[in-house]
């Protein structure tokens, strides 16, 4: 099955979106897409499971996520070491 995806043009400017405006992914002026991560999570789990060639090409890319959730990553890292 296919997804599709409506992309909207943004002019860079953040505003506070609400119901199903939130699941829609986000140009931004400098080419990037903003969208949350549920929108991508089973797609890109699923390729990372079966070691797709795809996901490697994009490994150095970086991405921007919220302050939140870099502290519960880092922390379930060092969870994950520590057992």
């Amino acid at each position: 099955m296919i997804a599709r995806m409506r992309i909207q043009q943004g002019s860079g400017e953040q505003k506070q979106l609400t119901g199903s405006e939130q699941d829609l992914p986000r140009l931004m002026d400098d080419g990037k897409v903003t969208i949350p991560l549920s929108t991508i999570y089973d797609t890109l789990r699923d390729a990372v499971l079966n070691d797709r060639a795809w996901v490697q090409d994009f490994q150095d890319d970086e991405i921007t996520i919220s302050g939140d959730f870099y502290e519960v990553l880092k922390a379930y890292q060092r969870y994950r070491r520590a057992a």
